[in-house]
């Protein structure tokens, strides 16, 4: 979908500089050079030996792209910092307008962050069979930012759409990433929307067996998840982190270990390539494989 997201002459550009490479972000800064992320590295994008340098036009072009001509319409979206445009997030960052202590939105916008979705080879389908052939664990996956967690989520989601038990799942799908480009059958789905709305709603309408859900960390998150679990809902779910101990020095992340509520942790980075799969852990973090 970038064809559709970027002006022409840039995604031309960009196809044929980086096509057969893995292309992560986009970064667009108002008055400086254009920066991709490539396989994780930083370089300046540039045509003829010179950098391209970044305009109110371009920015003002791509968001209004994203947003189908209304920045209004994506307002919630823009007070959290990101637009999502056909399973692209853009992250934003620009002038906050706030009233009192309430945000109203994100204004002047100089800041874009285009992260690039792709296919990601990740231990989803060996991990599925070896962790929920019997029964479905509470389970969080970890790893640092560009690391495959999102990729083996959506694994695990279009693996449970298929499985055979006829699972009740509900996805809550903020920012419109664990459903990209997936053929998902059986399933119930909250899009672009908050982790308390998705989960409380849902489980007051839905009576999902199992709740998916991507990058968890907030007070209201570990809340979420608590009064979900002890309700007898399992939740498969994703943090940042870069191994067991890290999460465990994450203030928030630290009382949902100290409940014991998550039995299962895949810890996944990118030594051997993104979805290097480190290990899976029980709730005593010991490696079960």
């Amino acid at each position: 979908m970038l064809e559709l997201l970027l002006p022409s002459e840039l995604f031309l550009l960009v196809e044929k500089e980086y096509n057969a490479q893995r292309l992560n972000e986009i970064r667009i800064r108002l008055n400086s050079a254009v920066v991709v992320c490539v396989a994780g590295v930083n370089k300046h994008l540039s045509m003829g030996g010179s950098s391209i340098i970044a305009t109110r036009q371009l920015i003002d072009g791509i968001l209004y792209r994203a947003t189908h001509n209304s920045l209004y319409a994506f307002n919630e979206q823009i007070k959290q910092g990101f637009v999502t445009y056909s399973g692209i997030r853009l992250g934003i960052a620009g002038r906050v307008i706030k009233e009192k202590d309430d945000l109203k939105t994100v204004k002047d916008i100089t800041s874009l962050n285009i992260r690039v979705p792709c296919v990601v080879k990740t231990s989803g389908q060996q991990i599925y069979s070896g962790l929920f052939g019997e029964q479905i664990y509470n389970t969080l996956v970890l790893s640092p930012p560009g690391a495959g967690k999102t990729s083996m989520l959506r694994d695990f989601a279009s693996l449970l759409s298929r499985d055979s038990r006829m699972l009740n799942v509900l996805i809550a799908d903020e920012r419109e990433e664990i459903t990209f480009n997936k053929n998902l059958t059986n399933v119930d789905v909250f899009l672009n929307c908050t982790k308390t709305f998705a989960f409380t709603n849902g489980i007051r309408s839905m009576r999902p067996d199992i709740i998916i859900t991507d990058e968890i960390g907030t007070e209201s998150d570990i809340h979420c998840i608590e009064q979900a679990i002890t309700c007898g809902v399992k939740v498969i779910a994703t943090a940042h982190a870069n191994n067991l101990q890290d999460l465990s020095n994450k203030k928030n992340m630290k009382y949902l270990l100290d409940m014991g509520l998550f039995e299962r942790f895949i810890v996944l980075s990118t030594r051997s390539g993104i979805g290097t799969l480190e290990g899976v852990y029980d709730s005593a973090f010991s490696k079960i494989f």
